[in-house]
């Protein structure tokens, strides 16, 4: 028995797709209206090393102290802007991203700052140096793999005129330049800063110092330690000098 072909329009085809797309939208919508959260998801970003937050306190920034739960709410309901804007109160988060699905849970992805420095002023009020500038106080929880920064010249960056001057900026731009280059950032493990502003820095390998001196003519000073690592210390030692000094112009001294 043959049964009679059927044949349909184009025009009557794409009518009948269109209307399956939009009873299946309408249902679908239909059936997530009413669900809710049923779990926050928590993914914080340790690229760096960084414990500075924990899944704790992202809960408790995101439900504002637990006077907001997240769990039980309409999916509908969740502000994403919202819970954004309150992770990124914590000045140790660089950034975040919150998503919800139709299965009803939450994500939260954080990304933890990268301090450029830690200054410590004698330990007290020690304070973590953001690449923005900002200065944010040390997490009484958490710590960070970072340039350490001493001297007599750190009082100075707890006051706010300094840390609004061009002087300020030179020192940041210097701090800048020693953590985020891979080779600097393996060769220096810690600066001093002396009493008239200049800067001592301690290497990873070696017992000398290199005296830098005032942070200006970085490009100039960095390429004459360039030259001390690759090209002076190789033929003499690491222990064959006590400082380096290249904060005179067209001079590596070596003593």
């Amino acid at each position: 028995m043959k049964f009679p072909k059927i044949n349909i329009s184009p025009k009557l085809y794409v009518i009948a797709t269109i209307a399956g797309v939009i009873i299946l939208s309408a249902y679908l919508v239909g059936n997530s209206y009413y669900r809710t959260v049923k779990k926050i998801r928590v993914d914080i970003n340790n690229e760096y090393e960084n414990y500075f937050i924990d899944e704790k306190e992202i809960l408790r920034l995101i439900t504002h102290n637990d006077e907001d739960p997240i769990v039980g709410k309409y999916l509908r309901e969740i502000d994403l802007k919202l819970l954004e804007n309150r992770v990124k109160a914590c000045p140790f988060v660089e950034d975040v991203q919150v998503f919800k699905n139709h299965s009803g849970v939450v994500k939260i992805e954080v990304k933890q700052v990268k301090p450029l420095a830690r200054i410590y002023y004698n330990g007290i009020n020690d304070k973590y140096l953001l690449p923005n500038g900002k200065l944010i106080a040390v997490s009484p929880k958490y710590t960070s793999r970072t340039l350490i920064v001493r001297g007599d010249y750190t009082y100075k960056f707890a006051d706010t005129a300094f840390v609004d001057s061009p002087d300020w900026n030179a020192y940041v731009e210097f701090f800048k330049r020693v953590s985020t280059d891979k080779h600097w950032n393996a060769q220096v493990s810690e600066l001093k800063i002396q009493k008239d502003g200049t800067i001592i820095i301690f290497p990873q390998i070696g017992d000398y110092e290199i005296k830098f001196g005032k942070p200006d003519d970085l490009d100039i000073k960095l390429k004459k330690l360039n030259i001390f690592f690759k090209e002076i210390l190789p033929l003499r030692g690491w222990d064959a000098y006590q400082a380096v000094n290249v904060q005179y112009k067209d001079q590596i001294i070596c003593d």
